[in-house]
């Protein structure tokens, strides 16, 4: 039996984001018929906000998904394929907890990709992206944190994404300058986040390319030096008296007392704390450093209040 595909309704298929997941969206127009295939799919679910069904981003989801409308609508999948395609252009510059394009597994999901990177992928050529893996692989060879290694990847990428077909291989001292003076002027980027940018590029260039001295005539903008908003004394007292939480209290008086950044002080071991010699030992902090910091009596008693209280 022939079948005119032109009086088939069309199903299109969009990639979103749905509280902190990455769903196939499912839209068409309004057919009861439709609605209660793509209902009966195991997994789907409706979304008042999205104004649409949406099923996992799984192979096995996508497969049943074809089979149930094989014959009783046209699917529309560009933007699911292109999805696909800009997520393994970027595989290999992502952190290894990202996996890989899920449609090639049979049912795990794909971890969420930020649609923001994968939308600053498609506008960087394959070229400057394999330029871009060997970024972000010297960078790991190298140790970098993933701190370090995330603002870097970002910050090149903004590169990547302005130059667009041009090698970022074959770029000049005075390319460079021109950017700068560019993003400084149109983008507004601050002197803070123009030192960070710089600092990413000179690394590409002079660490990976090997090119010495190419930032040499680079000026750099002159930070704007800032007093900081200091709280008084009684605006700290204040803050302390009205926490109630046991856990925040401690982080907080630790951070406070010793001079420790969140970071620090949520990697803390209870081994980490001497109270014989009373310091407190940082390990592998800001630039993968160890240091010892004093340890206060009041700080000693409200984390060991925080012990006997929460079984950390």
């Amino acid at each position: 039996m022939h079948i005119n595909n032109t009086s088939l309704p069309t199903v299109r298929l969009q990639v979103v984001t749905h509280r902190n997941e990455i769903r196939i969206a499912i839209y068409c127009k309004v057919n009861p018929n439709i609605n209660q295939i793509i209902k009966a799919l195991p997994d789907a679910r409706w979304s008042k906000s999205l104004h649409a069904w949406h099923i996992p981003l799984t192979k096995l989801s996508y497969t049943a998904l074809k089979q149930a409308l094989h014959g009783k609508a046209l699917l529309h999948d560009i933007a699911l394929r292109n999805y696909l395609q800009h997520h393994r252009k970027i595989a290999a510059i992502q952190p290894k907890a990202i996996a890989k394009p899920e449609l090639a597994k049979p049912t795990a999901p794909i971890q969420p990709l930020p649609m923001a990177t994968v939308k600053a992928a498609s506008k960087i050529s394959d070229e400057n992206l394999v330029e871009l893996a060997k970024y972000i692989q010297h960078l790991q060879l190298h140790a970098y944190s993933k701190s370090t290694i995330k603002t870097y990847r970002v910050e090149f990428m903004q590169l990547l994404k302005r130059i667009g077909n041009i090698p970022v291989r074959s770029l000049t001292a005075n390319h460079i300058k021109r950017y700068m003076q560019i993003v400084l002027a149109q983008d507004e980027i601050s002197e803070h986040t123009a030192h960070s940018r710089l600092n990413a590029l000179k690394y590409y260039f002079e660490q990976v390319l090997k090119q010495d001295k190419f930032f040499y005539e680079i000026p750099r903008p002159k930070k704007p030096l800032q007093l900081p908003n200091v709280m008084g004394q009684n605006d700290i007292s204040k803050l302390f008296t009205v926490l109630n939480n046991v856990k925040h209290k401690a982080i907080l008086f630790t951070a406070y007392s010793a001079g420790l950044r969140v970071s620090e002080v949520v990697q803390l071991k209870i081994a980490d704390i001497d109270s014989d010699r009373m310091v407190i030992k940082v390990v592998d902090a800001k630039g993968k450093k160890d240091r010892y910091v004093g340890l206060s009596q009041v700080v000693l008693e409200v984390l060991r209040n925080y012990l006997k209280l929460c079984h950390p």
